[in-house]
């Protein structure tokens, strides 16, 4: 599993380019197929131009934001994919191979 390769083809889908930001939330099995791990419930922020990936959740009852992950692309770690994870993939089409 490549994940630089994954989330630059999953910002492709989503925004039209490699190189845009995307947030939202994943489910944990999105998570783990697209960067191999589970950082939580909160919102996920995808940067292409900078290859990083960070996890932001509420904090101080919603009226501001922590960052609470912050990784370049390069610096996460592959782990085995489960059937579930390889079935979201394969969802996704070309960007999940």
């Amino acid at each position: 599993m490549d994940i630089p390769a994954n989330l630059a083809l999953f910002l492709t889908e989503r925004t039209g380019s490699c190189l845009k930001t995307w947030s939202g939330k994943l489910t944990a099995t999105e998570q783990r197929a697209l960067f191999g791990k589970f950082l939580g419930k909160g919102k996920i922020w995808i940067d292409g131009a900078n290859e990083t990936i960070e996890h932001h959740v509420k904090v101080c009852f919603g009226a501001d934001t922590e960052c609470t992950f912050s990784c370049a692309w390069r610096d996460l770690r592959a782990q085995p994919a489960t059937p579930s994870q390889s079935a979201f993939l394969a969802a996704l089409g070309p960007c999940g191979r």
